[in-house]
């Protein structure tokens, strides 16, 4: 029996409006790690965390994070952030990070780790660090418009072939 599904997931511009973010950091204060945690959780948004996870309920995947938030955050800290926008599914994992932003190998090595993952979508609202992005089904998400209903519906599809 294979592994659950995986969604690849980068949070800006897919868990939130990227108009959304510069509101809320432009209120940070805080800018110790305490208050980028806090505020993180302040950069999600429902509506975009809830329609992550109808994916989840409807295909039982996990999430695995590519986000640029993975270097900021332990792996239990982007979970605590998740849980407190309202997310109940498994964040599995998040992918290595090097300086470079190449998501899709980061992406590949973690995929030839697991070898027992064998469907797994992207999340991502850019292109940018998928050079070899043929190579992964992906849901462009378009940033201003955070995670939609028809991509919702895409992924679903794609966790689901």
């Amino acid at each position: 029996m294979s592994d659950p599904p995986v969604i690849f997931l980068d949070n800006d511009g897919v868990l939130n409006k990227l108009d959304h973010v510069e509101e809320v950091l432009d209120h940070a204060k805080d800018r110790s790690h305490a208050g980028v945690l806090a505020t993180a959780k302040l950069c999600l948004q429902k509506e975009f965390v809830d329609r992550l996870q109808r994916i989840v309920n409807t295909t039982g995947a996990e999430v695995v994070v590519v986000s640029s938030w993975r270097r900021a955050f332990s792996l239990e800290e982007l979970r605590e952030i998740y849980i407190a926008c309202g997310f109940t599914g498994v964040v599995r994992d998040k992918v290595s990070h090097w300086w470079s932003d190449e998501r899709d190998l980061r992406a590949a090595e973690w995929i030839d780790t697991h070898p027992g993952v064998t469907r797994w979508v992207v999340l991502d609202d850019t292109r940018d660090g998928w050079k070899h992005h043929d190579l992964f089904k992906d849901v462009l998400v378009a940033p201003k418009d955070g995670l939609t209903d028809a991509d919702v519906d895409l992924a679903i599809r794609y966790l689901s072939e």
